[in-house]
């Protein structure tokens, strides 16, 4: 039985728009925002509510070297195709994340 969660991936296709809707529309606060140039110059970019601070949603860029470019293809087309989450609905809202960072777990 899970009893907490603390780190929840969420693949992006634009970092720092996704900064902005989960800090400026969900309030989350920035945890971590590094550059990691012993990994190809990796952003390891996480986010999170205020009142958990043990969770953290960690916003990755769908692109190498976090995974192999042909992957992140793949990733990103069924992303921006909605396949993993709820179906196209229109335009988003302002209550609504940016396509480019739409999940699985949206």
């Amino acid at each position: 039985m899970i009893d907490a969660l603390s780190h929840v991936n969420v693949w992006v296709d634009d970092q720092d728009e996704a900064k902005a809707f989960y800090t400026e529309k969900l309030g989350f606060e920035v945890r971590q925002d590094a550059t990691l140039d012993e990994f190809g110059g990796y952003r390891w970019l996480a986010v999170g509510p205020p009142e958990q601070p043990d969770v953290n949603v960690i916003l990755s860029a769908a692109t190498p070297p976090a995974i192999d470019s042909e992957i992140a293809k793949q990733l990103l087309e069924l992303v921006h195709k909605e396949r993993w989450g709820r179906a196209s609905s229109g335009p988003t809202t302002a209550a609504e994340p940016p396509r480019s960072s739409r999940t699985a777990a949206s």
